[in-house]
């Protein structure tokens, strides 16, 4: 459990607080071994309502311990990394919300001419309220009107897989699209990931190279 603001975390050495570590931050467990002059790019949160802010921040403190980011150009690469990957994972739930709400209108688009060629009058399904609600019914999976939604469908030679393919087609500009903008991100991530490495791997002979020369400087100076 966090300790209260202003508390230094037992397990925060007092050499990360002399490094420069927000200590009030690290005692949070949300934004560890940050330099905290970085801590305010990572405040905002990319959450819409409902989302879990405490997930974002198991994700947010996860990717920041992999990737250690070291000055401001990392930790911005790094907090677009996080909301990238957070705003994907949103993207493929509404997917599968999407098919599910197919589900229902393709059902209901299947198995209504059987029901009313069998029942005319609605008699039979008086207690459903008509299709909308025998769909939804079914949906949840109540037996009773899964049994009667199976019967539904038989009579046109159909069943509960005919259901998803015709609620998947009625859907797939929105899928393809949906899957157009999960890949986009996915690249930018990886992108990110990449610009990260080739930092870090350039910097070591940009060092070394202004090491010589400032060697090189010293020592003819002494001359």
């Amino acid at each position: 459990m966090a300790n209260p603001r202003g508390k230094r975390s037992p397990e925060l050495r007092e050499s990360q607080v002399d490094d420069g570590v927000n200590a009030d931050v690290a005692s949070t467990e949300v934004l560890p071994a940050l330099p905290a002059h970085l801590v305010f790019l990572f405040e905002g949160r990319p959450l819409l309502r409902n989302e879990s802010a405490e997930r974002f921040d198991v994700l947010q403190r996860s990717i920041i311990q992999e990737l250690k980011p070291q000055d401001i150009i990392e930790a911005l690469w790094t907090k677009d990394i996080i909301d990238l990957i957070w705003e994907s994972q949103r993207l493929r739930q509404w997917r599968n919300l999407i098919l599910e709400h197919a589900d229902l209108q393709a059902a209901k688009e299947l198995f209504t001419p059987s029901m009313y060629n069998l029942d005319p009058f609605g008699a039979l399904y008086e207690d459903h309220r008509g299709p909308d609600k025998l769909a939804a019914a079914w949906l949840k999976g109540k037996e009773r009107e899964t049994n009667l939604v199976k019967v539904l469908l038989s009579e046109r030679g159909l069943t509960a897989e005919n259901v998803r393919a015709h609620g998947f087609f009625m859907n797939l500009a929105s899928m393809e699209r949906i899957d157009r903008m999960t890949q986009a991100m996915d690249r930018r991530r990886d992108k990110l990931f990449h610009d990260i490495e080739d930092k870090r791997a350039n910097f070591a002979p940009r060092a070394r190279s202004v090491f010589s020369d400032v060697i090189d400087i010293d020592s003819k100076q002494v001359r």
